[in-house]
């Protein structure tokens, strides 16, 4: 195992009917608490949520002390080992935040919604009513031939 510490993420899935069928059961919650249960544990043992089932640590740790985390959990929740269908644990380099290659873009489709809007106000005719809607469709007088 990897004795290195660095960032640890920690992705997870369940198998939904086992968490109905067991985890509801002995918890007498529903199905859905089981990823809050397990992610609020994680952020009370040093991650925090990133999105979904993904969560990375705050600090850097090694393997081992993120299985003994991971170990302690199933100890506590019998129900994690039959209800866990994917756990991973990456370590995480260098992050680049790339918000930023966006932004512009962001900023240039408010020009193009706003030159959109204007464009559409001008070909909108000011009445009511157009004139086809002045046919009587049982009138063969309004068609021309």
């Amino acid at each position: 195992m990897d004795d290195d510490k660095s960032r640890k993420y920690i992705s997870f899935d369940f198998k939904v009917d086992n968490l109905k069928n067991i985890y509801s059961v002995l918890t007498g919650k529903t199905y859905t608490e089981a990823y809050r249960d397990f992610g609020s544990y994680l952020c009370n043992n040093g991650f925090r949520h990133v999105q979904g089932s993904c969560y990375d640590s705050v600090n850097e740790v090694n393997v081992m002390n993120v299985q003994l985390i991971l170990s302690k959990f199933a100890t506590d929740n019998k129900w994690f080992p039959y209800c866990l269908t994917d756990l991973n644990v990456t370590n995480i380099g260098k992050v680049y935040n790339l918000n930023n290659l966006f932004q512009n873009q962001a900023v240039d489709i408010f020009d193009d919604l706003a030159q959109g809007r204007a464009a559409m106000e001008k070909e909108t005719p000011d009445t009511d009513k157009s004139q086809d809607d002045d046919i009587d469709p049982g009138d063969d007088d309004d068609l021309d031939p």
